[in-house]
């Protein structure tokens, strides 16, 4: 007995010690390592990301481009008059962690996210090819959990959570810099919970304007239970998390993180 619990120990060792010895990378760059103010010429290199593409407000991809460089190709956004650029981290890590069977590397490297929120990211381009601005938005396709039980980022209706932490990261305080919103016709609370709550600092410091707005409701037509068969619904709700910031003089940087 006590030479199977030495036998085990050793092989627990020297599994520990081969992954210790791992040459895994430890780092990628996300959306929070670019530097509004930055020139298309001068942004990080086309394969520190990947699928590039015209961006729709923060949702999907729409035509796809070779990097940033074309972002002339893409429509100019109404509401800010910039060229939005939709891009996604590169996946090189999580497929290290996968071939080497890291359960919590493959998490931290797994798809594009925010301190475990899966998300859509897009960079906003000036005329003049100066990034203006940023665009994040929780990703209500992702679900990773049902996906591969070795992934566990946070599933949709956790997707609001992630604004108070953008809120605390971006000193934005509730109070003073947001609204609450009415429920718009249809709409109704989750249980007890209804959030529509829009918040925006003039961050002068950093030369930065910082939009937060997060949603947790349902929507017109959206029904905790089936009304023909009374079962409960799944996933008919609304919950998101969406952050923009863009720079005040478009002279001057700005950092995003």
């Amino acid at each position: 007995m006590a030479a199977r619990f030495v036998l085990w120990l050793a092989l627990v060792l020297a599994v520990s010690a081969a992954h210790a010895q791992l040459r895994v990378p430890q780092d990628r760059l996300t959306v929070l390592d670019l530097a509004l103010g930055t020139h298309v010429s001068e942004m990080p290199a086309w394969e520190e990301f990947k699928r590039y593409a015209c961006g729709s407000n923060g949702g999907p991809p729409l035509l796809f481009i070779a990097g940033w460089e074309e972002f002339h190709r893409c429509a100019t956004d109404e509401a800010t008059g910039l060229s939005e650029v939709y891009f996604e981290y590169d996946d090189e890590l999580e497929y290290v962690a996968r071939a080497n069977d890291l359960p919590f590397a493959i998490t931290r490297w797994a798809g594009t996210q925010l301190f475990g929120h899966p998300i859509m990211v897009s960079g906003l381009f000036s005329d003049a090819g100066v990034l203006a601005g940023v665009r994040i938005l929780t990703d209500s396709r992702a679900d990773y959990v049902a996906r591969d039980l070795r992934v566990e980022l946070e599933d949709r209706e956790a997707a609001h959570e992630l604004s108070a932490r953008m809120m605390s990261w971006y000193g934005i305080v509730r109070d003073e810099h947001c609204i609450d919103l009415p429920p718009a016709e249809g709409e109704a609370p989750v249980g007890r919970r209804f959030i529509k709550r829009a918040c925006e600092r003039l961050d002068a410091e950093n030369n930065r304007r910082v939009v937060v707005e997060m949603h947790f409701f349902r929507k017109a037509g959206q029904r905790a239970r089936d009304p023909f068969l009374g079962r409960l619904t799944e996933g008919q709700f609304e919950s998101s998390t969406r952050l923009e910031i863009f720079l005040l003089d478009p002279s001057a940087a700005a950092p995003i993180d």
